[in-house]
């Protein structure tokens, strides 16, 4: 099993990041599971302040995004951004983000289960468009995708004044059994 607890950082949250290709986390039997908390940090690539966030980076020169990938573990993202947007400057970040160019898949007995939330009014759970970032090569990376070979599983939740699940133009979810899309946040303790 891979665990990614809540990081200790002073902006919180987790952040998973890949610079080449083929970046992610990887097993076969093993489970994936990812935890994070997350707030308001303007120095960070992804500056909402997410409480997962599994991408790329603006800053970062992609050449693919990172992949969470399982065979018979299962894969469990889950995140809460404590953000409102409510202070100068401030953006609300989604509780689990999956950038442009990531693969969150499970090619067996696997399930996937993302679960997000947010304080303010963005999506829990956001799966982003194609992408272009200036530093990367002049093609977009793909839009992000959730792929299972049995169940997904999506619980989101925000303060109600938006959609809690958001799929961006070509993002996609697709599992051989059954995919679950239900309201649904994330305790933060």
């Amino acid at each position: 099993d891979i665990d990614a607890p809540r990081a200790p950082t002073p902006r919180g949250g987790v952040l998973r990041t890949g610079r080449n290709l083929g970046a992610g986390l990887r097993t076969t039997r093993g489970d994936i599971r990812i935890t994070g908390v997350g707030g308001y940090s303007p120095s960070s690539a992804y500056s909402p302040g997410h409480g997962v966030v599994v991408g790329v980076g603006g800053a970062f020169d992609p050449t693919g995004g990172p992949s969470l990938v399982a065979v018979d573990g299962d894969i469990q993202v889950r995140g809460l951004s404590r953000t409102t947007g409510s202070g100068p400057g401030q953006l609300p970040g989604a509780g689990v983000f999956l950038d442009a160019g990531v693969q969150v898949r499970t090619s067996g007995q696997g399930r996937v289960e993302l679960t997000g939330e947010t304080q303010g009014a963005v999506a829990g759970v956001e799966l982003s468009p194609a992408k272009t970032y200036p530093s990367a090569t002049p093609a977009p990376l793909a839009p992000a995708r959730v792929d299972s070979q049995r169940d997904v599983v999506i619980r989101a939740a925000n303060n109600g004044a938006g959609d809690a699940f958001v799929t961006g133009v070509g993002a996609s979810v697709s599992a051989a059994g059954a995919i679950n899309v239900r309201p649904g946040g994330l305790d933060a303790s």
